[in-house]
């Protein structure tokens, strides 16, 4: 009886390289953090339109 190795799956698990994760992971920390701030000037200005209100 013969075993052969299993084929090597982490070129198919993760068709980009590591630099290119890294990069992704980079962007969408940016994307997060510009959307905090954007819920939070969104809140800043609607509490200023209620005082003026």
């Amino acid at each position: 009886m013969t075993f052969t190795a299993a084929p090597q799956t982490s070129q198919v698990a993760f068709p980009v390289s590591a630099d290119e994760m890294a990069i992704s992971v980079v962007l969408v920390e940016k994307i997060v953090k510009q959307q905090q701030l954007l819920k939070q000037q969104q809140g800043l200005i609607s509490t200023q339109n209620q005082e003026l209100g």
